[in-house]
């Protein structure tokens, strides 16, 4: 399954992840998650 990424997510060093509920989420470095998941990147947020 493709993952898409907007290309202002670039700009963050670290994104947040949540699971919904408040006691359950991770915080990974940028790096780290487009190492793991390949992503496609676009332009996706108007």
């Amino acid at each position: 399954m493709p993952v898409l990424f907007d290309h202002s997510l670039q700009t963050t060093p670290t994104v947040t992840i949540s699971s919904g509920e408040r006691i359950a989420g991770i915080e990974l470095a940028l790096s780290d998650l487009v190492q793991n998941c390949s992503p496609i990147w676009g332009d996706i947020i108007r």
